[in-house]
């Protein structure tokens, strides 16, 4: 699933500075704190969507799971 997300929307994910927080996921890499936190502050509980600097952005539950742990 990472793979393919990171593979049809990996330039939106640069664009708005998720790339690496996504692709961190894909190789097993520990999960960081830090990269965690800065998607949390874009998020909108209310729509269940990211605000980003090109629009809002919506990601599986299942993607948000695995990149938070």
């Amino acid at each position: 699933m990472v793979r393919f997300v990171l593979a049809e929307l990996g330039d939106l994910l640069k664009r708005v500075g998720l790339y690496h927080s996504v692709r961190i996921v894909h190789y097993g890499l520990p999960q960081s704190s830090h990269h965690f936190y800065g998607v949390l502050e874009r998020y909108n509980p209310l729509t269940g969507t990211f605000f980003t600097p090109v629009g809002e952005m919506r990601l599986a539950l299942h993607e948000l799971y695995e990149v938070s742990g």
